[in-house]
Order: structure tokens, then C-alpha cells, then sequence
């Protein structure tokens, strides 16, 4: 299915059927949607036809400002990664002439943060989303009860090594997939091994260890070939991820965090009890990648474009973060999830508490 940035929708139904609509109506629409939703409120308006509507007279039972409110908040569930906007058109209320806008001021919200906006929008309940569980965790009973596991990844830019540095400096064990990647292909390592079967002797530096620039110029547009190597390096990473967890556990850390960028993609996910995504707008991590790799935006934005869009990594999101701000609200945002994770660590541990008694 095409994903577009922008996108508008237009919601025909009379306002007061409307709310019986607007979950299943905003569920279809963030599946097309990856930016900007535009939701367009014109009662009356019969899209079959190609002739003018006339207004609609919008009765004392409507209350416009719990409708929009109630749309915000629905809209800040269902499509946590959309800037959504609404508007009103074609409406005539009582008292009033036939208008072509009406515009809703919308309720002064007095619990709005430094970074949310001053009245009630989708921007502010999304952003009081950040660090907290969008959606219900998937029992584990595969998984060690000695020990708690966060697979946190996010695209190029998005400021995830930073979050599970600070998460670190709260006290959990990181484990970083990316270093665990550069041990397998040490040589005497079954993955090096393999590779070398694969790909060749002419990967190999005069030291014998894999040269990743010769070993990426062979799989670079070539996805057979990259499958080929993900099938043997990825497995490799996962057993030297188990391996760090059972380290953290024999030496009493609980709680582990795995930093992989492709987490999702490898299928990792049965290594881990949550999964937590860093996100950032498309057009900020480009700005970041070029700033820090020294390369044009146009290789940035290529780069990104490789990698699995924030709308796929937030459905499988049970934590989402966002690093587009000062450091302090990251750090903030990061300490909301830490304290949060600890309740429910609590939680599970009382439920396994009463399941033996």
C-alpha cells in the first residue's frame, strides 16, 4: 500500500453519527498517511455529485468543541505519528449567515508542557504519548524471569544510541548490536567462517579480518545477495545477544537494553519483553546524517529511504521516544519510560508472586 506524506480526509457524515465513526475512519487513513492528516468536517456534502451543497444547520445537541476534542484525542491514539489538523466548512450555526469557514477555537488546555502547544491539539496528546505503553505487552513466558529486556530501535538520526546511553546511566545493561556485529566477523568466529565461503578470499584485509567496504560493495543493490549475508550474520548477532543477557543476569542487572537498528527487520523481538522505538521527523534526521557523516542531504535522504519508515516502526512500538527537542526533554521522556518500566516490573513480579502461592 502507497504511503503519502500529506493527506486530507473528509469526513460527509451528519455530525451527529459522527463520533461512531471516527476510530475505524482514522485507523484506515494512518495506514496511508505518514506526516500530515488534514481532516476536513463538511456535513452534507455528497461527493457523488458534482453540484453545489447548501450549509447545514447545526442543532443546540452538537457541541462542536467536545467534537473536535474528542476527534484530537482519537486521532492521538489511533494515529500517534500524525500531525492531524481539522477544519470546519459549510456550517451554519444559529444566529449566523451562511458561512464559507467556521473556524473552532479550541479549549485552553492548562496542563500543557514547555513543548506542547498552549491549547488542546493532537501534537500535545501525542507528545504526552512519548515514553509511555501505547499498546498491551505480549505475555512472555519464553523469557527469563531473571531479567527484563528493551529492544529499542529507531532509524539513522533519530537519537537512539543517545536514549540508551541515558538509559544506561539509569542502570540498565546496553547491549550494542552494532559492536556485537563487528565480533562476528572476527576471524575464528562461525560467521567469518561462513562469509568467507560465501563471498570469497578477495573481502579479506592482508590481516585476514573482513573488509567491510569490499564485503558491502558486493550485497550494495543486490538484495539476494544481501539476504545471503544478513542470513548468516544476523542469527550470529542474536546467540552473542543472549550471551550479554545471561552475563547481565549472572552478574544481578535485570533489566537490559538492546540497541539495534535492525531489531524489526532481523526478527529479533523474541529476544525482548517491550520494544521501543526512537523517532524523528523525516527532514530533521536528514539534517542530523549530514551533519555528522559529512554527506550531502541527497545521500541522507537515500539512506533513510533504505531503512523501514517511522510509521512501520511505530505499529510494532509498545514505547515510543522522540529526540527532536532540547537534550533535557529527552532526558525527561526517558526517565517518564524508565519510572514507568519499573511499575510494571513491579507488576510482574506480583503477578508471578501470586501465581505460586
Amino acid at each position: 500500500m502507497s504511503m503519502f506524506s500529506t493527506g486530507i480526509l473528509v469526513l460527509t457524515s451528519p455530525l451527529q453519527v459522527l463520533p461512531l465513526r471516527i476510530a475505524p475512519v482514522l485507523t484506515s487513513a494512518a495506514q496511508v498517511v505518514e506526516r500530515t492528516l488534514y481532516i476536513h468536517l463538511h456535513p452534507g456534502l455528497n461527493l457523488g455529485t458534482g453540484g453545489p451543497t447548501l450549509p447545514i444547520y447545526i442543532p443546540h445537541m452538537v457541541d462542536l468543541s467536545s467534537l473536535i476534542s474528542r476527534l484530537y484525542s482519537n486521532a492521538a491514539k489511533i494515529c500517534g505519528h500524525l500531525d492531524v489538523r481539522v477544519m470546519l466548512t459549510n456550517i451554519r450555526a444559529q444566529g449566523l449567515v451562511e458561512l464559507v469557514l467556521f473556524e473552532i477555537q479550541l479549549l485552553k488546555d492548562a496542563h500543557h508542557a514547555d513543548i506542547e502547544e498552549e491549547k488542546i491539539s493532537s501534537s500535545s496528546l501525542r507528545t504526552r504519548l512519548l515514553g509511555t505503553l501505547l499498546k498491551p505487552l505480549a505475555p512472555r513466558p519464553d523469557l527469563s524471569l531473571d531479567s527484563y529486556v528493551i529492544g529499542l530501535t529507531g532509524g539513522s538520526g533519530s537519537g537512539k544510541s543517545s536514549i540508551a546511553r541515558r538509559l544506561e546511566g539509569l542502570g540498565a545493561v546496553k547491549i550494542d548490536c552494532d559492536q556485537l556485529g563487528h565480533e562476528a566477523y572476527l576471524p575464528g568466529t562461525s560467521a567469518y567462517h561462513k562469509v568467507l565461503q560465501e563471498f570469497g578470499p578477495d573481502i579479506l584485509n592482508e590481516d585476514k579480518t573482513i573488509n567491510r567496504r569490499v564485503l558491502g560493495g558486493k550485497v550494495f543493490g543486490n538484495q539476494e545477495r544481501l539476504k545471503a549475508l544478513t542470513d548468516i550474520v544476523w542469527p550470529e548477532i542474536a546467540l552473542l545477544v543472549k550471551n550479554r543477557i545471561e552475563q547481565a543476569i549472572e552478574q544481578g542487572k535485570n533489566i537490559c537494553v538492546v540497541d539495534a537498528a535492525m531489531l524489526l527487520e532481523a526478527g529479533w523481538t523474541h529476544l525482548v519483553h517491550e520494544v521501543w522505538v526512537a523517532t524523528i521527523p523525516e527532514e530533521e534526521a536528514v539534517k542530523r546524517i549530514a551533519q555528522r557523516d559529512g554527506v550531502k542531504e541527497e545521500d541522507a535522504m537515500r539512506r533513510l529511504k533504505s531503512q523501514w519508515p517511522n510509521a512501520k516502526l511505530i505499529e510494532h512500538a509498545n514505547v515510543m521516544l522522540c529526540t527532536l527537542w532540547e537534550p533535557d526533554v529527552t532526558q525527561r521522556q526517558v526517565l517518564k519510560a524508565w519510572n514507568l518500566l519499573q511499575q510494571r516490573i513491579q507488576q510482574r513480579s506480583r503477578e508471578e508472586s501470586s501465581s505460586l502461592s
